[in-house]
């Protein structure tokens, strides 16, 4: 039985390996859930992986723990050529600052999280004014775009 957090992100995952099977078919793409974005628990699912996988060379991580990820790469004794991940985090701005990371898809949750209130204050009658504005747009950010406040910090 799927936990519901593995459920919301599963299609998702589903999507994004489609699309990749359909650009690159030669490509083998694993997708590993079992690590609940925990340190310790990714750390252990990413280091099977590269043993039982010795072609893999990139993650596109979704849930967390990166720096996890990037020890078990380390550990293996491999490179991890190309490495994306989720959300600026402290601990992926620092991975982005010391170029771990290729780029972070970046949401504004804030915004996200006012959007969200504002349609459950209209979906249970509440008089607000404003429309509830659009989700913000995910954006890529790297170590060469990483925004100011981040960069030197």
């Amino acid at each position: 039985m799927r936990s519901r957090s593995t459920v919301s992100i599963a299609r998702p995952i589903r999507a994004f390996t489609q699309a990749l099977a359909q650009w690159r078919p030669d490509w083998q793409v694993h997708v590993e859930l079992d690590g609940k974005g925990l340190p310790e628990s990714t750390g252990r699912v990413v280091s099977a992986r590269l043993a039982r996988s010795p072609g893999v060379t990139a993650v596109y991580s979704v849930g967390g723990a990166n720096l996890a990820v990037a020890r078990a790469f380390a550990d293996a004794g491999r490179p991890c050529r190309a490495f994306i991940g989720h959300d600026l985090d402290a601990d992926n701005i620092g991975m982005l600052r010391q170029r771990q990371l290729c780029a972070v898809l970046h949401h504004d949750l804030r915004h996200d999280l006012h959007s969200a209130c504002l349609q459950f204050m209209q979906a249970h009658g509440l008089n607000v004014t404003a429309p509830p504005p659009a989700l913000s747009r995910p954006e890529v950010i790297t170590p060469f775009n990483l925004p100011a406040p981040w960069a030197d910090a």
